[in-house]
């Protein structure tokens, strides 16, 4: 069995653990379904060329789950689905498509179902155009990376119910993000912003691993100098109506080789993987309604 077909395999079995969990009725009986999707996602972090591989799978199930009236299976996977996205290195056009198609199939379900399927459906158009979108604007809008007055920032409020959450999930959560958080700096998250938009619209028609090496020794103001140019370009492919996969990835094309020119014309390189970095978030334990209301007030 060949690396591809090994990963597939462990993907499906994950998928399916996920599942059963979603097929059991009391919550006291279930394998814990967030630290089943973790470990899911984690291994695109081991592995980035398994994006395909992931998606390819997760997209399967909920195409069976649409035609088999599971809908219980489709909220959970499609979220899960859309994560995978947004950390994989590549995803080719095909995939985009077959995403694309299901969640506008889903819109002529009942609520929820029709209101996510929007949402990721407008979501899937400017990725597919844009590959990469998702990761860039988390990031930006996370990290508080383009810095001005008239630009908001996301911040995260982290509710932990202890009655419905296991004491390991909310240790290992606490202890992976704490130790993100301490390890990513503003100018590598622009660093991950320049990588990831390049790679994912090129993919393996560049050397991401020189890119990483080329940024690694410029200067903070030369970072956010690229960082800018590829906003930009990324700006400019959202909003254009007429705009392409192809249009967009010739712009960073372009950007790709002027940030390791003067370098030697570089070879093709594997797939890398690129952290997505975890939001600064306050994390407090949910005891009563009203703990809710006051935090977000609060914060």
């Amino acid at each position: 069995m060949d690396l591809s077909a090994t990963e597939a395999d462990m993907v499906f079995q994950k998928v399916q653990a996920i599942l059963r969990g979603l097929d059991i009725q009391h919550p006291t009986q279930q394998s814990d379904p967030g630290m089943l999707r973790w470990t899911l996602h984690k291994s695109l972090d081991r592995n980035p060329n398994s994006g395909n591989i992931m998606v390819g799978v997760l997209i399967k199930e909920l195409e069976k789950a649409e035609q088999e009236d599971n809908l219980h299976y489709i909220i959970p996977l499609l979220h899960t689905l859309m994560y995978a996205i947004t950390k994989a290195a590549y995803i080719s056009d095909e995939l985009y498509e077959r995403v694309y198609v299901f969640c506008k199939k889903i819109l002529t379900l009942p609520k929820p179902y029709c209101t996510i399927g929007l949402d990721y459906a407008q979501r899937l158009k400017t990725e597919k155009k844009v590959p990469g979108f998702s990761y860039q604007k988390m990031v930006v809008l996370e990290q508080n990376l383009k810095r001005d007055l008239n630009h908001h920032q996301d911040k995260v409020l982290l509710f932990l119910d202890p009655a419905l959450i296991s004491e390991a999930v909310c240790n290992t959560l606490l202890r992976e993000t704490q130790a993100s958080q301490m390890s990513h700096s503003p100018v590598s998250c622009m660093t991950y912003v320049i990588t990831n938009c390049i790679q994912a619209s090129l993919g393996k028609d560049c050397n991401i691993e020189l890119l990483q090496q080329v940024l690694k020794d410029k200067s903070a103001e030369e970072v956010e100098i690229w960082f800018q140019e590829v906003l930009l370009v990324v700006e400019r492919g959202e909003q254009e109506s007429a705009g392409t996969r192809q249009r967009h990835s010739e712009r960073l094309q372009e950007i790709y080789k002027k940030v390791i020119s003067p370098q030697e014309e570089p070879g093709m390189s594997k797939l890398q993987r690129i952290p997505l970095p975890s939001p600064k978030f306050s994390v407090h334990l949910w005891t009563d309604d009203d703990q809710l209301c006051n935090g977000v007030i609060s914060f």
